[in-house]
């Protein structure tokens, strides 16, 4: 997340491909790389293979039940490009 990333690990990275997400330890307090959840979610290896939806994200929904554990998503999304900017132009 961009709270992790910026605020809590700023400066850290993750180049290890098997552990490729930046996360927060709160039982150590301190950054960890984690592999991304969504590789194994009910004994399933997700991916996005559409080139339009490149990005794997995992997120996690409110139980059906209340006292249930929330339920894991994976999900495809598109890449977030910027466009380029230049000065004097309306946003």
């Amino acid at each position: 997340s961009l709270y992790i990333s910026r605020d809590l690990c700023p400066g850290h990275f993750c180049e290890d491909p098997r552990f490729p997400v930046l996360d927060w330890d709160e039982d150590r307090a301190h950054c960890i790389c984690r592999a991304q959840p969504c590789w194994s979610i009910q004994g399933k290896r997700h991916k996005c293979e559409d080139p339009d939806f490149p990005i794997l994200r995992y997120r996690e929904d409110h139980p059906d039940r209340k006292g249930d554990p929330p339920k894991p998503v994976c999900e495809c999304a598109t890449r977030l490009l910027e466009e380029p900017y230049e000065h004097g132009s309306e946003l």
